[in-house]
């Protein structure tokens, strides 16, 4: 059976770069590469495409790219890439807004590492992909927004209700519960139901795992005041 470097040992370096362009195509993923010693980037031709770019006349600068990213997200940027030539982070990695050709936001997923070194061992080259993450992030806003409501939804409620992630953490609960059982209201927010009511938990905590176990559960008990 013949290995993977036995494999690679037999290719051309043409071949080489035609596996590893099918492989990115596949991944969807753009290269670039920074010389950090005159900021000159060279973009390929899957980084230009996700913005709309040509790669015949896409300047090969970091402007291309700064230009590009939203003016609320740059400085996060700098700060992560800061992070790794600094030695602080094992890569750096970054998730954010550039602006495609057609005039919408694109959301990118940006790694890289440092790829080359001087004698003294300072930075010169950064080398990394960029991943369009505009789906995902957008779908991930849809959540949020919908989980912001709910929890609005829910403090709003005359009845005593409470939310709860499945770690029984409280997410949103209304003031009528809060009341009920004799609970801060905000200050709970966040903090486990033992850690926040640890006799509520006690008395509910095995119906609520029923409950996350799939079990359908039902019951009906009078109120008391259990803080």
């Amino acid at each position: 059976m013949t290995s993977l470097q036995e494999f690679l040992d037999n290719l051309t370096n043409d071949q080489l770069v035609d596996r590893l362009n099918l492989a990115l195509d596949g991944a969807s993923l753009g290269i670039w590469d920074w010389d950090l010693r005159d900021n000159t980037v060279q973009f390929d031709r899957r980084w230009c495409e996700m913005l709309g770019l040509d790669h015949e006349t896409t300047p090969m600068r970091l402007e291309t790219w700064s230009s590009r990213t939203h003016p609320e997200d740059i400085a996060k940027c700098y700060a992560d890439i800061s992070a790794h030539l600094e030695g602080r982070t094992a890569r750096y990695e970054n998730i954010h807004r550039m602006r495609h050709e057609n005039g919408s936001w694109v959301y990118i997923l940006d790694r890289g590492r440092i790829s080359a070194r001087d004698e003294a061992g300072k930075p010169i080259r950064f080398t990394g992909t960029h991943f369009d993450v505009t789906a995902t992030e957008e779908a991930r806003q849809v959540i949020q927004q919908q989980q912001r409501l709910l929890r609005q939804l829910i403090e709003a409620l005359p009845t005593a209700m409470v939310m709860l992630d499945r770690e029984l953490r409280i997410l949103s609960a209304s003031s009528a519960w809060t009341t009920t059982y004799g609970i801060g209201g905000l200050s709970s927010l966040g903090k486990s139901l033992e850690e926040a009511a640890p006799n509520i938990a006690r008395h509910w905590g095995s119906a609520l795992r029923q409950a996350l176990a799939g079990e359908q559960l039902t019951a009906e008990e009078e109120v008391t005041n259990m803080s």
